[in-house]
């Protein structure tokens, strides 16, 4: 019996291995192995054969050199679509345009709009973001030439940045091409500045939608202008403005007046800012068939009832005898004692000068540090807010 069972079973797998070889053999070939290798169109030399050629050109392994443009840049090989803006800024005898792109952007936007108006250019500096223009003359002012440097900073923002305009003008007969430093103001001819600078501010506005990129224009570098730091494990917020305690205010003022904050009072001179801080909720409701957002209830709520009862030059003054207090208020001077005020509201901004800009500090209504979180938190929500 065993016999039979050892016979059979050798006989299953002598079939099964004669089927498997006999389908391997029997298989047909795929057609596509079979095909023939067919020349290609023969086009008579009077008509044009691009819509036959080699469609799908398979690239040859090499490596690929960037390329060295001289200026202007060339066309760009690709585009960013955005429907942002930009708006013209003054401050004192500074002239800036605030454009809503990044610096990359803004540099080959500037280019473009020199190109347009056949202005030439005589230098590029990629590594302080200057352009300078050739010389050139106008019909409305025969006899005399002009010419601009525009420089490029960051903004408050990372995704803005900042132009600035100087311009040089002499008559035809005393050009140079000494350019004598003028980047604390707009020149020669302020007139022409202006007009040039709302000029520009339109081509960026209502001008192109697409702004190409430049491979040499993404290789600006340039400091930011606003971060938190922090000092002597004091959160602080470092400002870096060439324009001195004005803007870095004037940019402090704005952000403090956007919603979400309520300024009570401020002092230029010393640099502080008394305010509060609303919780923003953008819910409607409807009053006697009008519709109107729970923010702006919050905040008229606010404003009727968070006056601060003390002024501000009040508060610094009765500030308390501490050391702590003192160094930031007082630029460290001792103090006489004085009565403690009750019912302060809010929030002390302290603005100091240093070396690379300002330092903004964050206080309660009496001078005492906050949390590092809370004070970090406030001051991220300001800087969010610079422009």
């Amino acid at each position: 019996m065993k016999q039979l069972l050892f016979f059979l079973t050798r006989f299953s797998l002598l079939v099964l291995l004669l089927g498997v070889v006999g389908c391997s053999f029997s298989r047909k070939k795929p057609d596509y192995l079979e095909s023939e290798s067919l020349p290609p169109i023969k086009v008579p030399e009077e008509l044009d054969d691009r819509r036959i050629g080699q469609l799908y050109r398979l690239p040859k392994q090499e490596i690929i050199v960037p390329t060295s443009f001289k200026v202007p840049f060339p066309p760009a090989g690709s585009a960013q679509s955005s429907e942002q803006g930009a708006s013209l800024q003054k401050l004192g005898d500074k002239l800036w345009i605030l454009n809503d792109r990044t610096v990359a952007q803004t540099w080959v936007q500037l280019i473009n709009f020199l190109t347009d108006r056949n202005i030439s250019l005589a230098k590029t500096d990629l590594n302080n973001a200057i352009l300078q223009t050739n010389w050139f003359s106008e019909s409305l002012q025969p006899g005399f030439s002009i010419r601009y440097r525009l420089r490029l900073e960051r903004g408050f923002q990372d995704n803005t940045a900042e132009v600035y305009l100087t311009n040089q003008k002499r008559d035809n007969s005393n050009l140079t091409s000494e350019w004598l430093d003028q980047s604390k103001s707009i020149g020669d001819d302020g007139v022409h500045a202006q007009l040039i600078a709302e000029a520009l501010v339109k081509y960026l506005t209502s001008g192109q939608s697409d702004v190409g990129n430049s491979l040499l224009a993404e290789s600006i570098s340039l400091p930011e202008k606003s971060k938190l730091i922090l000092v002597d494990k004091d959160p602080a917020l470092l400002i870096e403005s060439g324009g001195g305690n004005l803007r870095v205010y004037q940019a402090l003022s704005k952000a403090l007046a956007s919603d979400g904050f309520l300024v009570y009072d401020r002092d230029t001179t010393n640099g502080f800012f008394h305010f509060d801080k609303y919780e923003i909720d953008q819910k409607k409701r409807r009053l006697l068939g009008l519709v109107r957002t729970k923010q702006t209830i919050q905040k008229e709520k606010i404003i009727a009832n968070k006056k601060s009862r003390h002024s501000l030059k009040k508060i610094i003054e009765r500030l308390p005898n501490k050391s702590s207090v003192n160094s930031l208020f007082f630029d460290g001077k001792n103090r006489p004692k004085v009565s403690r005020l009750s019912n302060v509201p809010g929030f002390l901004l302290v603005v100091k000068p240093a070396e690379s800009g300002h330092l903004v500090y964050i206080r309660n209504g009496y001078g005492k540090e906050l949390k590092s979180d809370e004070a970090k938190e406030l001051l991220d929500e300001i800087r969010l807010r610079l422009f």
